[in-house]
């Protein structure tokens, strides 16, 4: 094969990957949307943080990690909270998977590396500070009576889960926030 047909067909193979991240990226459930704007993108971030105690809590406006910003940046806490119980209980599964997530023990290694070699903000969200996230919008929920049978039990399975954030999130819901 030539030189030039080589590269022809290596730019086929390089368009056609990048038509399929396009379409993959376009076409993902963004959730909920509230006023036109999307619960993943938009609502989920303007959410402030529950910070969960021994035997309480405490709802953190923002807070600054690795470039981004958790919490109120646009939007005051009733504006928030208003969009969460709007979008009821189409937000669960979006905020399920957030209070199941962790990083990688890789991760958190790349995360350890770039801080040490001066690079301090980072392509992705922290998990425990979206975690935090989460729980503040499923304790919403919860105290207005809004999480459906099925993610009362997928809470229950997460609190016996062997990430003892991910765990101690979940028990807090159960405790304080779920019927």
């Amino acid at each position: 094969m030539t030189k030039r047909r080589k590269s022809f067909w290596l730019g086929c193979v390089a368009a056609a990957a990048f038509l399929i991240a396009l379409v993959l990226i376009l076409s993902r459930d963004r959730g909920p949307y509230y006023h036109g704007k999307p619960l993943d993108t938009y609502w989920f971030h303007e959410l402030s943080i529950s910070s969960i105690g021994t035997n309480s809590s405490r709802r953190i406006s923002a807070h600054a990690l690795h470039g981004h910003l958790y919490g109120q940046a646009r939007e005051d806490r009733a504006t928030v909270d208003e969009a969460i119980l709007a979008m009821g209980t189409n937000c669960l599964p979006f905020l399920l998977r957030k209070l199941d997530k962790h990083d990688s023990a890789f991760r958190k290694h790349v995360e350890k590396w770039m801080d040490k070699v001066g690079i301090h903000s980072t392509p992705w969200r922290d998990a425990d500070w979206e975690r935090a996230q989460a729980v503040t919008a499923l304790f919403l929920l919860g105290r207005n009576r809004l999480v459906t049978p099925e993610a009362l039990k997928r809470i229950q399975e997460l609190s016996k889960s062997s990430d003892t954030n991910v765990a101690a999130s979940a028990k807090f819901l159960l405790q304080w926030a779920l019927p």
